[in-house]
């Protein structure tokens, strides 16, 4: 298991609790398009992290499968299969646990 933090999307604690606080008051409920969407009404963007670099370790450690990949992120998903690592299953986080 490997797991990259980089909390809040690199906006920073409080805006994360703004985003969270204007989820729970909108429709449509908390679907990943949601999430970003209220991101980037709180704080002018919906991700300021830079995944280019993040497949690196997977590479130094030799990783070129990922058999369960457990993640909402489309940008994380494109820079590990970018760089030639296969993801076999993307594993959608269930809605109860969001």
């Amino acid at each position: 298991m490997i797991y990259f933090r980089k909390e809040g999307r690199s906006l920073g604690e409080v805006t994360k609790y703004l985003v969270y606080n204007t989820r729970k008051r909108q429709e449509g409920g908390d679907s990943a398009e949601n999430y970003f969407n209220c991101t980037e009404q709180v704080a002018g963007v919906q991700d300021t992290r830079f995944q280019a670099l993040m497949p690196d370790p997977l590479h130094f450690l030799g990783v070129t499968k990922i058999h369960n990949f457990i993640s909402m992120s489309d940008m994380k998903y494109n820079a590990i299969v970018s760089t030639g690592i296969d993801i076999v299953n993307r594993v959608e986080i269930p809605k109860e646990l969001v």
